[in-house]
Order: structure tokens, then C-alpha cells, then sequence
């Protein structure tokens, strides 16, 4: 890994420009190099904005092969499904050429959906596959994608997808592992929220021992931090103004 960076907004506009532009350098890079660009997408709350902001952008979606980098063992339709959330913000605010997005099938018994994706990575993006980008979340422990402190994903070795049990949360998890997230030649943290910034600072220690702090991309690791320091300050003066009316 040769950059790690950490770049900090204090409104979202902004944090959603930045992605754009860095989306499109990258991308256009990918496409010219090898054909296509290929990324691992972030589920959760975060990214929403970002994917709705990029269905509006003009881009090589014909060039452009997306999968998930983790999901929930529930039905695609769940509400808690990586894939809805992906669907709802970015699929369907879309209008144009159709997307290449591979999910987890998670309608299979989990070992066959982790056995399936696995089959659909090689199948996509050559054996061994590697991505041009991994978007990733940022939990208050330390993880990342669905690799948790102290579950048995860390230590896969081998396996580019598998089944995670996370015993804290009581819950099955599906994620991709270590071995191709760090071929990736560039992964971006997109992290909001005043309540993340004690983990993000840990994190500017190289050699921190969370779960992301071992996500090592073959070129850059980048960390887009959204602090929305500007909103809590708004909705402060607005509190303010309301007790100047009581």
C-alpha cells in the first residue's frame, strides 16, 4: 500500500463532490487500463446520498461491474438487506443503460450463496478476481464490510467469500475477506458522524489491530470523513431561536 489519507468535510455536498470526482478519475483509469471497472460496493446508511447523487452522473455503467461487499442472511426485499438499500438508492434512481451488480443470493443456504459469489467473482473479474475499488463502512468496533473483532472471517486465508457468524450481535453474516479486498488497487472508508471520529483517530495509528485497519489495498486506502459538524452547529442555532420565541 503506498497512500493512506485521511480527508475531512463538514457538509455533505462537499464529501459527495469529492467521491465523485475520485469515482470518475479511477474509473476512467480502470476502464482505459483493463475494460472495465470493477467495484465492491458499501451497504448500510451511509453511502445512501453518495448513490444517489452518482445514478444522476453521467458514466460508463456499460464498463462499469459492481458487486456488494457484504449482506445480511435475509430475503433481497428485506429491509435490512444491502442489496434493497443499493436497489432503492442507485438502481432505481437510475434511468439509463442497465447495471452489471452481482448480489448475494442469500435466497441458497448461506455456504452455497458465499460458494456462489465466490464462482460469479472469478467468473467476472478473472481468477484470481481483484476489484479497482472497495467501498467500505466504518463500525464503532473497528469493522469493516462484515469482518467483526474476533469472528472467523479474519482468519480466512484462502476463501474470497464466506459465511461470518457474528456471536455478539447474534447474527449470520456474508461478506468478502481480506484476500480479495487487498488486491484492490484503491479501498474508501465512507464515514459519517461526530460519534466516529474517536475510532477514526485510532485508526491514524498504522498499526492499529481493528478489523479495518487491516483492509491494505495494493495502491490507497482513503478515508472520507463527513463530520457534520456544520449540521449539529445549525440545528443548535435553531434550538436556540426556538427558545427565543417560547
Amino acid at each position: 500500500m503506498k497512500n493512506v489519507a485521511f480527508f475531512e468535510y463538514d457538509n455533505e455536498p462537499a464529501w459527495i463532490d469529492n467521491l465523485l470526482k475520485a469515482w470518475k478519475r479511477l474509473g476512467n483509469i480502470a476502464i482505459q487500463n483493463r475494460g472495465f471497472f470493477a467495484v465492491a460496493l458499501a451497504g448500510g446508511s451511509t453511502p445512501k446520498s453518495f448513490y444517489q447523487a452518482l445514478a444522476k452522473e453521467e458514466w460508463n455503467w456499460e464498463a462499469t461491474r459492481l458487486f456488494i461487499g457484504d449482506e445480511r442472511y435475509v430475503p433481497a426485499d428485506d429491509s435490512q438487506s444491502n442489496f434493497l438499500m443499493i436497489k432503492q438508492n442507485l438502481l432505481d434512481v437510475f434511468n439509463g443503460a442497465p447495471f452489471s451488480i452481482y448480489r448475494w443470493r442469500t435466497e441458497l443456504r448461506p455456504e452455497a450463496a458465499a460458494e456462489e459469489y465466490e464462482m460469479q467473482l472469478k467468473r467476472n473479474l478473472g481468477d484470481p478476481p481483484s476489484f479497482d475499488l472497495v467501498l467500505l463502512g466504518l463500525g464503532s468496533d473497528g469493522h469493516t464490510a462484515s469482518l467483526f473483532p474476533g469472528s472467523s472471517a479474519l482468519r480466512e486465508a484462502g476463501r474470497l467469500a464466506v459465511v461470518n457468524e457474528v456471536k455478539d450481535l447474534d447474527t449470520l453474516r456474508l461478506t468478502l475477506t481480506y484476500p480479495i479486498l487487498n488486491t484492490a488497487r484503491e479501498a474508501w472508508f465512507l464515514i459519517r458522524g461526530e460519534e466516529k471520529r474517536k475510532i477514526l483517530d485510532e485508526l491514524r495509528d498504522l498499526e492499529a489491530s481493528y478489523p479495518a485497519a487491516r483492509i491494505r489495498p495494493q495502491n490507497s486506502k482513503y478515508y472520507y470523513f463527513l463530520s457534520e459538524k456544520q449540521k449539529e452547529k445549525s440545528q443548535t442555532n435553531e434550538e436556540r431561536l426556538g427558545d427565543k420565541k417560547t
